[in-house]
């Protein structure tokens, strides 16, 4: 978040407003959902060690990782890349 911040140049009260005004949607929301899907692109046909991806994209561990995927594709990281692996 303060990435984001300090690329548009607000502050982070700033740019949550501004983002529920235009959007109705969390800065959070928006970011999270970018990286989950940056995570699945490179679990597409890519196989990675999920703790390798789960850092790459800035997550703490894989365990929260695994969390947030879970949580919006109802399957984890490794079953998506397992459905979606060349010759699946």
């Amino acid at each position: 978040m303060a990435q984001v911040c300090e690329h548009v140049g607000l502050s982070e009260r700033a740019l949550q407003r501004l983002v529920n005004r235009r959007l109705g949607l969390t800065p959070k929301w928006l970011i999270q959902r970018r990286r989950l899907q940056e995570a699945a692109e490179r679990l597409r046909g890519h196989p990675a060690r999920l703790g390798d991806v789960a850092a790459l994209l800035g997550y703490a561990d894989q365990a929260h990782f695994t969390r947030d995927f879970a949580a919006v594709t109802a399957m984890t990281p490794g079953q998506f890349a397992a459905r979606h692996a060349p010759g699946s």
